[in-house]
């Protein structure tokens, strides 16, 4: 086990491409929820909304049973630690910034590590201290969770994590997922949060801050079916404070929305844009092959034009009713290539369509 931490540990200094087989097991979890429903018809379109957090939640899991057997763990952690963007221009250019605000509540401190941030989706990395003697470092703890809330120079909250200052935020469009490591030897422990909407819902950050009210470690334990009752101290060890951090927002790099278009040989003439997150398909709300096709048959597909190029498959992410017409749907796809493809192929059911950058 000693050999395998120590090699897990060099390989996360490297950076590596997302492999295909990586990729693949996202396919398998997103499809393990797709299943649950036949076709995307109203009914499909509201068990997206409200899965969302559960579709994230698997898919982690997934990711984390393969980090630990698989070795392909090194990219899979590379992805979990906001290294998931495949994009040439979003690495040199910077689209996941540094930032170095730090507090300490309670002797617990607590950092902005990263931040990247567009109108679709924000990712936080927070670096937690604990000391050798905090409640929180006891060795029976399993997971970690942060609740904490981005709030505007406006005044507005972009969304809350439950965290209890607001009541308003857009957490009700979007879905968090997240991942973890704690350094046992440091006390350290680093958190990775994803906040995504669709549809362009994210406001540009402007001199935001992010305000932490709690830390809980959670114990390992066998769940069993039907409710239990969890108690502090027995179950779960819980820090309250308040814990306030400015993100340096002039460093985070605005990058245009790329558009899409079908090209001749398609049989309907579909929309499609690109933020650095997010693929984004308009679809008519009337077009009978999206309402007759399962959600585990619709995924994009790009083919890399490297010397052993391989097709790479992004699977649908949600579905939603566009918030400006109720005439169009929005199909979004978790996408870190950005600007990588020219062509790229929607895939719904047996009927294809190609998009060509603008």
């Amino acid at each position: 086990m000693k050999n395998f931490e120590e090699k897990l540990e060099q390989s996360l200094k490297k950076e590596y491409p997302l492999s295909k087989e990586a990729r693949f097991a996202y396919d398998e979890a997103y499809t393990t929820i797709a299943k649950k429903n036949t076709s995307v018809t109203k009914k499909a379109r509201n068990f997206w909304r409200k899965q969302k957090l559960m579709l994230t939640i698997v898919s982690t899991a997934l990711i984390m049973m393969i980090l630990s057997i698989s070795p392909i763990g090194s990219a899979v952690a590379n992805y979990l630690q906001f290294g998931q963007f495949t994009s040439k221009t979003l690495k040199t250019k910077g689209f996941v910034t540094k930032q170095n605000s730090q507090t300490i509540t309670k002797e617990i401190q607590i950092a902005i590590k990263e931040v990247y941030a567009d109108t679709n989706e924000i990712g936080i990395h927070f670096a937690v201290e604990l000391s050798q003697n905090s409640k929180l470092a006891n060795k029976k703890i399993d997971q970690y969770a942060l609740n904490f809330a981005l709030k505007n120079a406006d005044g507005n909250f972009i969304f809350d994590l439950n965290s209890g200052l607001s009541h308003n935020a857009l957490t009700s469009t979007g879905s968090f997922s997240g991942s973890q490591h704690y350094d046992k030897k440091t006390n350290q422990l680093d958190l990775y949060y994803r906040y995504h909407t669709s549809d362009k819902a994210i406001p540009a950050l402007k001199n935001s801050k992010v305000i932490l009210t709690s830390l809980t470690g959670n114990f390992k334990r066998n769940d069993k079916p039907g409710f239990s009752y969890q108690k502090e101290g027995s179950d779960y060890e819980k820090v309250t404070g308040y814990w306030e951090l400015p993100i340096k927002t002039s460093q985070i790099k605005p990058f245009p929305t790329l558009k899409y278009k079908t090209i001749t040989n398609s049989t309907i003439s579909l929309t499609a844009h690109i933020t650095p997150t997010t693929f984004t398909v308009i679809v008519p709300h009337s077009f009978e092959t999206l309402k007759n096709t399962r959600s585990d048959e619709i995924y994009l597909t790009a083919t890399s034009t490297t010397k052993n190029s391989t097709q790479i498959k992004y699977p649908l992410s949600s579905i939603n009713v566009s918030k400006t017409t109720e005439n169009e749907d929005i199909l979004t796809f978790d996408y870190p290539a950005y600007d990588t493809y020219q062509k790229i192929t929607l895939h719904l059911g047996k009927k294809n369509f190609f998009f060509q950058l603008n």
